[in-house]
């Protein structure tokens, strides 16, 4: 006896380029979405979100409009879209911050300390962003992003006082 019922929760995956052929074979087949969705194995709200998606406005010869799903519009839809999507690191929204942050620590004598900096530019700046973290989390994502910051090693609970230089290259 087969079963129709599963107990497994079943997760999303993005719909690939070969599937968004076969869409577009069977639409043009006039086959209905509930029929395309059944033949993918997909939700029918899937197939009219990417029929949506694909779907362009052209001419023909008599310079009449018409509609027509295309996968290669919908594949180039989603790839627009998807890499507009993830968050922005934290380098290129507190740019101004970082830049300031090695200058700073670089200066002989060094006035600040990387957390009176921190405090001197919230003061200075209260317009822009600075990262939320602790400061030494953000030294850390700017010494992995290849950034040349250094850094007073007794800031970071070593017993050493000379200062050091973090590059990674």
């Amino acid at each position: 006896m087969t079963q129709t019922k599963h107990t497994t929760q079943i997760h999303y995956r993005q719909l690939q380029a070969d599937e968004r052929g076969e869409i577009q074979a069977l639409y043009e087949q006039k086959k209905s979405e509930h029929e395309i969705a059944r033949c993918l194995h997909r939700s029918p709200s899937t197939i009219s979100r990417e029929l949506k998606r694909g779907t362009v406005r052209q001419r023909d010869a008599n310079y009449q409009y018409y509609t027509r799903y295309f996968a290669d519009s919908g594949q180039i839809n989603y790839q627009k879209h998807r890499a507009n999507c993830h968050a922005k690191s934290l380098l290129s929204r507190c740019w101004l911050f970082f830049a300031m942050l090695v200058k700073a620590l670089k200066q002989r004598p060094r006035i600040h300390s990387v957390d009176s900096f921190v405090h001197a530019f919230r003061q200075d700046h209260p317009g822009l962003r600075v990262p939320q973290r602790q400061p030494f989390t953000a030294i850390s994502i700017a010494v992995n992003s290849n950034l040349r910051i250094p850094i007073c090693q007794k800031n970071c609970a070593a017993t050493l006082k000379s200062p050091a230089t973090i590059t990674f290259a």
